[in-house]
């Protein structure tokens, strides 16, 4: 197993560097979308420990809109991030 080769970083770096923007938008979106998908989990807990053990279904019916929502703005936020990196990665080739 190899280790981790910094000097490879760096070159990929120099490649980067002239895509700056691109390569930023990418590492936000990145860490916004990881955020986004450890909330779901938490947010159905919430579901279950709230409003389903309480019959609660005006709060049940609330918390499945957030996580709707949630789930729409994770398809939109991956679909931008998997656009981004594979356009970054054709520039870079180019």
């Amino acid at each position: 197993m190899k280790v981790f080769d910094f000097k490879l970083l760096f070159k990929l770096i120099n490649y980067i560097n002239p895509y700056k923007s691109l390569f930023i938008v990418a590492v936000i979106v990145s860490i916004v979308f990881g955020l986004l998908s450890t909330m779901r989990p938490i947010l159905i807990q919430y579901a279950f420990d709230k409003y389903i053990l309480n019959y609660d279904a005006t709060g049940l019916f609330r918390i499945v809109l957030v996580i709707s929502a949630c789930l729409l703005i994770e398809a939109w936020l991956q679909y931008i991030f998997i656009y981004q990196s594979n356009y970054l990665a054709q520039k870079i080739i180019k």
